[in-house]
């Protein structure tokens, strides 16, 4: 660490005990604090926008997050710029049954504000990924933070990042357009050509095993693909091999596995519902199937997976039917991924 960004560290860490730094709560007034999250379940914190005077130096955040019994010194603020830093400790604010605000401090020898946007870092609790419910913010002057006074934070609103997508067909009013932003913005899904998503085209079983296979890293997998109509070489083979030596995926009766069928929505549950199992998730979560009139259309086998997405929020009823035989789109594809991989 550099001798200038020690001192103003220590500055920092006394004048906030003593409460004596003062803000620049006119600079606050516009700014929102925005968040995404990876499907590994890391939340990326940003300022937008920042003002690009006076220069800023240091951040003070409030953030209220969820959970009643948190243990401040295990919320961290990992910065997203190793030329700035967080102190390794936060301050407890106050707390409720339900929620935890803390107080975090990022400090730097340089200036923060050079962009209109502002990377914060990650934020965790215990090594874990958390968003934050609310949020207050200051920004800091160097002069602020050497010369002290009286703080003043000013409430700022939290929201996920709008990511802007090159879909032709995917508006900012659709339904489903911060689903395929997630979708999209985690390379859990792209495009189908000429800056098109299809929101209304239809899942295919060899693109959902090639999504699960791509979150896992894509992993060296080995031995004879046993489907008949999946060789070797195809942009779905490794997927589907992994995805059947890990009991996610079956074929059929006659040995195929079908990749380029349209995958109907008990077959999507029950892929998620192995997936989950393989990850080591809770899946005890169980929905009551008996309101749906066409329960009687669900196969035996999917039962127990439809039961559980049911229950996990992931699939739900369509004009009050459950439709386990219909197809799913990309667009629902991506709404039942965000949900899955929310708090993952």
């Amino acid at each position: 660490m550099k001798p200038q960004k020690r001192l103003l560290s220590a500055l920092l860490a006394l004048a906030l005990v003593w409460g004596l730094i003062p803000a620049l709560p006119a600079q606050a007034q516009s700014m929102g604090l925005v968040y995404s999250q990876t499907p590994s379940g890391s939340v990326e914190l940003s300022l937008e926008p920042v003002p690009d005077s006076p220069v800023i130096h240091g951040v003070q955040l409030e953030l209220t997050l969820p959970g009643g019994g948190l243990e401040p010194d295990k919320v961290l603020l990992s910065p997203a710029d190793n030329e700035a830093f967080s102190p390794a400790f936060s301050t407890l604010v106050s707390q409720t049954d339900t929620t935890t605000t803390v107080a975090l401090y990022l400090v730097s020898a340089y200036a923060l504000n050079t962009q209109s946007s502002l990377p914060l870092g990650t934020l965790s609790y215990q090594g874990k990924g958390i968003v934050p419910k609310s949020a207050r913010a200051a920004l800091l002057s160097q002069d602020t933070i050497l010369n002290g006074g009286t703080v003043d934070m000013t409430d700022i609103p939290v929201g996920p990042g709008q990511t802007s997508l090159p879909f032709t067909d995917v508006t900012g009013d659709s339904w489903y357009y911060d689903a395929v932003s997630y979708a999209y913005t985690n390379q859990l899904m792209s495009g189908v050509g000429n800056g098109r998503f299809d929101p209304d085209g239809s899942t295919k079983r060899g693109m959902i095993v090639t999504i699960l296979y791509q979150m896992e890293g894509k992993p060296a997998v080995s031995g004879d693909i046993h489907f008949s109509d999946v060789p070797q070489g195809k942009w779905y083979s490794s997927a589907v091999n992994w995805a059947s030596q890990n009991r996610i995926v079956a074929g059929y009766d006659d040995g195929t596995f079908r990749p380029d069928k349209s995958i109907s929505r008990q077959e999507l549950a029950l892929i998620l519902y192995r997936y989950a199992q393989f990850k080591g998730y809770d899946t005890s979560a169980r929905g009551d199937l008996e309101q749906f009139p066409d329960r009687g259309n669900l196969a035996v086998y999917a039962e127990k997976g439809m039961s559980w997405a049911v229950g996990e929020g992931l699939i739900g009823g369509a004009k009050g039917k459950l439709l386990p035989t219909s197809g799913a789109t990309r667009a629902q594809l991506a709404t039942i991924l965000r949900a899955f991989l929310k708090d993952k």
